[in-house]
């Protein structure tokens, strides 16, 4: 038994010892007072993003199959569905909205 409460306070010591250091460590060391923080003079807010949801019509080519028809763009909380119908078929999609560009992935239904 003794050595089993040995065993087990050496153990307490060193989660005891180690939360010590990693604290210590986590807190850092004071500001230095003579050193002023840099004003962010740079805009690092994104430009707003435009409200996409609405009815389009549509043409290109995939190969050298040439379509055209609707797109139908309606918002869902942070993505929007998007409902194609064109000469070529259907396709229905969910796709998200980053500044300028939206990244859609669809499937022919």
């Amino acid at each position: 038994m003794g050595f089993n409460l040995r065993l087990r306070m050496l153990n307490l010591h060193f989660i005891l010892g180690t939360m010590f250091i990693l604290l210590t460590l986590g807190c850092g060391s004071p500001p230095d007072p003579a050193v002023k923080p840099v004003p962010n003079t740079s805009s690092n807010t994104p430009p707003p993003e435009r409200a996409i949801s609405g009815v389009y019509n549509v043409s290109g080519a995939m190969g050298t199959d040439e379509y055209s028809g609707v797109l139908t763009v309606t918002n869902q909380d942070d993505a929007y569905n998007f409902r194609w119908i064109t000469n070529q078929g259907s396709r229905i999609g969910v796709g998200i909205q980053i500044e300028n560009t939206a990244a859609v992935s669809f499937a022919r239904i």
